[in-house]
């Protein structure tokens, strides 16, 4: 927890960041949607998501329809539906590619996220801990100056903190792009090729870790805003935090499972007297 303590010290200053000073003006509605809108996707995602895409390409469709009504001669009203009805068909036809890009974006994110915390993270507390004198380490480019941590250090941004950080890993592990890079590839290849082949399943998966995702970032938002002493508890202690994680998802795809399986034919009743 000590290397990781950093990374999430710049994420809670970045929503502190992006978030206003009165928790009630948006931090909690926010909290409030992020924790809906996962409970809603881990329980029904998988099952609402045919016809989840299909709606979205007809709302595009229908948005579409009314910019090209206004600019011809025809009605509005009638482009819209003729665009909506088109384009929501082209969702549901092309619905197993949609499953494949997302199980691509979550593996791949996925995949980066296991990378970055076995291969970068061990580095954030070096990171952190520099000394207050100006350093200069050997990357592939030549000798790169860094950053000095202190009052420099307090004026930075997260994301210029976070581009500080990736630079400094480099040059300390010259192969970690490289790596990343080829992961990233293979994981999204994996994903949309099981996406379109096992698209249940995938659609399953997906929706119950991205669920998952929301659902933490509403609990953790909430408990940053309203309990921090709860929140700082709760991060302390990884394993408990993994176990609560765990058995959420473990519930989430369970239940996905069960609501998506398929009745079971109904037998042919018999014509014939006995």
């Amino acid at each position: 927890m000590n290397d990781i303590s950093p990374v999430v010290d710049q994420v809670r200053l970045f929503m502190e960041q992006q978030l206003p000073t009165d928790p009630l003006t948006r931090a909690i509605p926010l909290a409030l949607m992020l924790l809906v809108a996962g409970v809603a996707l881990s329980v029904l995602g998988a099952k609402l998501a045919k016809p989840g895409i299909a709606v979205a390409f007809a709302g595009l469709g229908a948005m579409v329809g009314v910019a090209f009504g206004r600019d011809s001669a025809l009605p509005t009203p009638l482009c819209a539906l003729v665009a909506a009805a088109m384009m929501g068909a082209v969702g549901h036809l092309t619905f197993r590619l949609w499953v494949g890009l997302g199980t691509a974006a979550v593996f791949t994110l996925l995949t980066w996220g296991a990378f970055g915390y076995r291969n970068v993270l061990p580095y954030a507390a070096e990171f952190q801990g520099r000394s207050s004198s100006p350093a200069q380490v050997q990357s592939e480019m030549g000798v790169m100056p860094l950053p000095v941590p202190g009052v420099e250090q307090l004026d930075r941004t997260p994301r210029q903190w976070a581009e500080d950080f990736w630079s400094f890993v480099a040059a300390k592990d010259a192969g970690v792009e490289r790596d990343a890079r080829m992961l990233g590839t293979a994981a999204m290849l994996t994903g949309l090729f099981l996406g379109v082949i096992a698209v249940r399943w995938m659609a399953i998966l997906s929706t119950s870790l991205v669920g998952t995702a929301l659902v933490v970032s509403g609990v953790g938002t909430l408990l940053t805003q309203l309990v921090p002493g709860v929140y700082q508890a709760v991060t302390a202690g990884p394993t408990i935090l993994g176990i609560g994680v765990g058995g959420f998802l473990v519930t989430s795809l369970i239940i996905q499972t069960l609501i998506t399986r398929k009745a079971p034919a109904a037998e042919p009743a018999s014509s014939g007297k006995h």
